[in-house]
């Protein structure tokens, strides 16, 4: 069973030693990064959950509101539960959990993986071809999607 949790003093340490299995540079870190990037320009870790199974820590989701718009800055699942399918249902969870929550009819995110793509295209996410994701792809390297709905 899928459950979302609060990032609290007893379970901080099993969410920062979460990892995506990418060996990349850019990879260091990464929870403490989402971490982070939620306590400086969100100023709380209210939007960002703990993925459990069951019991056990399998992933971090981040997102926000802003203009409207759900923004999913971060989603990640550790290497250790990937390919089982806890990613199609932890995703499938977050997205019913933000059309039921939030009062806004577009999410939108950005990714450079393409196995991440393929999973959001799955729910219906669209690439955004116009100058705005033009600008960010060439800033960040990702392309940017959203989902009306």
């Amino acid at each position: 069973m899928i459950s979302f949790r609060k990032i609290t003093k007893k379970n901080i340490w099993n969410i920062v030693s979460l990892n995506d299995g990418s060996n990349s540079d850019s990879h260091v870190d990464y929870t403490h990064n989402i971490l982070l990037h939620a306590l400086f320009f969100r100023k709380n870790l209210d939007y960002v959950k703990a993925i459990y199974s069951n019991k056990m820590p399998i992933g971090i989701i981040y997102f926000y509101e802003i203009n409207k718009t759900v923004w999913i800055n971060s989603f990640m699942i550790d290497h250790k539960f990937q390919n089982k399918g806890l990613g199609k249902k932890s995703f499938s969870k977050i997205l019913n959990f933000i059309k039921k929550n939030y009062s806004v009819n577009k999410i939108e995110l950005a990714t450079s993986n393409p196995v991440a793509q393929k999973l959001y295209e799955s729910f219906g996410f669209k690439l955004l071809n116009n100058k705005r994701s033009q600008i960010y792809f060439n800033k960040h390297k990702e392309k940017l999607m959203i989902l009306k709905y």
